[in-house]
């Protein structure tokens, strides 16, 4: 059986070094759409953030493609995973075109400043 493309194992997510969930064990292969449903404060969030390492595990692991998401860099993750949590960006200033050029940012250097060729692949990405 071939290796999932993400996975998760006896992952613990929870605040403040209090669990919410335990042993959270989820296999995924590319190209497949996982759905976390459950009422209001049952942790799905947390566990999303936990998975994208914006918060930390209490316990277990993840992993991407085989590696360790809690052993790479901020720049690695965000090109493998995007997430869209429930808090609302503020985008009410925004053009349609600089909430595309986001998509980018982990190409970038710590500026964000976008190169033409960033500007084309965004242009190309709205076509």
């Amino acid at each position: 059986m071939a290796e999932p493309f993400f996975r998760t194992e006896r992952l613990t997510v929870g605040y403040n070094g209090v669990p919410l969930i335990r042993d959270i064990e989820i296999r995924l292969d590319r190209g497949r759409i996982l759905t976390l449903i459950g009422p209001n404060g049952s942790g799905k969030s947390t566990v999303l953030k936990s998975i994208t390492n914006y918060l930390k595990p209490l316990c277990g692991a993840v992993y991407l493609e085989s590696r360790a998401v809690g052993g790479m860099t901020g720049g690695d993750l965000s090109r493998l995973v995007s997430v869209v949590l429930t808090e609302k960006p503020r985008t009410e200033l925004m053009t349609c075109g600089e909430v595309a050029a986001t998509g980018r940012y982990p190409y970038t250097g710590m500026l964000g400043i976008l190169s033409e060729e960033d500007r084309r692949l965004v242009r190309e990405a709205m076509e």
